[in-house]
C-alpha cells in the first residue's frame, strides 16, 4: 500500500499504523532535537516556540511527544507534519520516500515479555469474582451483580501488597492488546467487607501501553465495532457500559493512556468519554488529537459539570434521585432533561442545568 491508493479510510488507518510501526518517534525527533534519555522518557527543547528549559516529552514506549510548554502533542506522522508545515497524508508520504532512516522490526523488549508472562500467570490463577469482596467492592459502586458476573475481563484474587506478607483481597481487571492478547492486569486490594484497602489501593503488573480492559455492555460485546469509547478507569467504563446499552467501552487504565490506544481496525469512531477534573481534560484533548489526527471521527461525552467522573454521575443519579412522592427513579427512565415512567409520561421533574446542557449528553431509555 502507498500513498494515495488506499480504497477506504480503512486503508488510510492501516497505512499510518504501518508508517508508524516502520519509524521510531526517538530517532525522527532526534535529527533536528537533540534528546537526553530521563527515565522512560526523552527530554529535549520544543522546536516549536522559544523553548528556553527542555519541555519537550517523547516516549517510545508510547510513540508520542508532547510539549508541556507549547501543548504540540502527537505520534511521528504529526511531528513531521508540524515541524514541516505538511499535510498529515504529506507527512506519511514523506516518511515512506526515505527522507527519514526507518527503525528494524519492533518486538518487545526481555523485560517487557516477562512482565506480561507474569501478568498472565496472576490472571490464570484468579478465580471467578461471584461471592467475593471484589463483588461487593463494585456493587458499592452501584453494578448489580448480574452485571458484574456477565465482565468476562474481571476476576478475584488474593494478594500480598507492595512485598507485604499478608495478602488481601483483590479485585482484577485484565488490559488487552488489540489483538485480544492479555499484556497487563490491574488490581485493586480491598478489605474483606469489600471496600478499599487504602486510599492509593490500585496496582498494575505488565505492559499497559496501548491496552484497554474491555468491558461488557448490557446490550452484549461486539467482535468488530465500528465505534469505541474511550474512558479512563474501571468504574468508569462499567458505568458508561451500563448507562450506553450499545456502546463497546474499553477502560485505558489511566489519564495517560488514554491517547494511545490501538484501536482495531473494524473501527472508524471514537468516543472520548472523559474525566471531569485538569488532567481528565488534559488526556481528553490530547486523545481528541491524536485519533482525530489518524483520520478517525471523534466525539466527546464529559458527565455534568458537578461531577467528577461518570461512576459518581452514576451513582448520584441512580441511588439518590426521587419522583414527586418519594419513589426512586431508575437511571434508565431518565432523558435529555426530564423524567419519564415506565408508559412514557412525563413526571415534570427536570434536571439541573449543568445536565442539560452537558455536550452531548443522552441517557437511554
Amino acid at each position: 500500500m502507498s500513498y494515495g491508493t488506499y480504497e477506504s479510510d480503512w486503508d488510510a488507518h492501516e497505512y499510518a499504523a504501518a508508517i508508524k510501526a516502520r519509524f521510531s518517534i526517538v530517532a525522527v525527533i532526534g535529527e533536528t532535537v537533540r534528546l537526553k534519555k530521563v527515565g522512560k522518557e526523552f527530554k529535549g527543547r520544543c522546536p516549536f516556540h522559544d523553548d528556553k528549559t527542555p519541555s519537550l516529552s517523547v516516549r517510545e514506549d508510547w510513540g508520542w511527544f508532547r510539549c508541556f510548554g507549547c501543548e504540540a502533542a502527537g505520534d511521528v506522522i504529526n511531528f513531521v507534519q508540524r515541524s514541516e508545515n505538511l499535510t498529515f497524508f504529506e507527512a506519511m508520504r514523506k516518511l515512506e520516500m526515505g527522507t527519514y532512516v526507518p527503525r528494524p522490526p519492533l518486538t518487545f523488549e526481555p523485560r517487557d515479555d516477562d512482565r506480561i508472562r507474569i501478568a498472565r500467570e496472576m490472571w490464570a490463577a484468579a478465580r471467578p469474582i461471584e461471592d467475593t469482596p471484589a463483588m461487593k467492592y463494585l456493587e458499592s459502586r452501584g453494578f448489580p451483580s448480574p452485571f458484574i458476573a456477565d465482565q468476562e475481563n474481571l476476576r478475584s484474587s488474593n494478594l500480598s501488597i507492595d512485598g507485604s506478607a499478608k495478602k488481601h483481597p483483590v479485585l482484577m481487571a485484565a488490559a488487552r492488546s488489540v489483538d485480544g492478547e492479555i499484556t497487563a492486569v490491574q488490581c485493586t486490594f480491598l478489605t474483606e467487607e469489600g471496600a478499599k484497602l487504602q486510599e492509593s489501593s490500585r496496582r498494575s503488573y505488565g505492559v499497559i501501553a496501548g491496552s484497554a480492559i474491555r468491558l461488557q455492555s448490557v446490550a452484549g460485546a461486539t467482535s468488530e465495532p465500528s465505534d469505541v469509547w474511550l474512558c479512563e478507569g474501571l468504574e468508569d467504563g462499567l458505568s458508561l457500559a451500563r448507562l450506553y446499552e450499545e456502546a463497546t467501552v474499553w477502560a485505558t487504565l489511566g489519564a495517560g493512556n488514554l491517547p494511545n490506544i490501538t484501536l482495531p481496525s473494524s473501527c472508524s469512531e471514537v468516543t472520548i468519554a472523559g474525566d471531569n477534573d485538569e488532567s481528565g481534560r488534559k488526556a481528553s484533548e490530547l486523545a481528541v488529537r491524536r485519533y482525530g489526527n489518524e483520520g478517525y471521527e471523534v466525539k466527546t461525552n464529559f458527565p455534568p459539570a458537578d461531577f467528577k467522573d461518570w461512576n459518581e454521575f452514576l451513582m448520584h443519579w441512580e441511588f439518590e434521585e426521587e419522583d414527586g412522592e418519594g419513589n426512586k427513579l431508575p437511571w434508565r427512565y431518565w432523558y435529555d432533561g426530564d423524567a419519564f415512567d415506565e408508559e412514557g409520561a412525563c413526571l415534570g421533574l427536570s434536571f439541573p442545568p449543568e445536565l442539560r446542557t452537558a455536550a452531548n449528553f443522552k441517557a437511554p431509555l
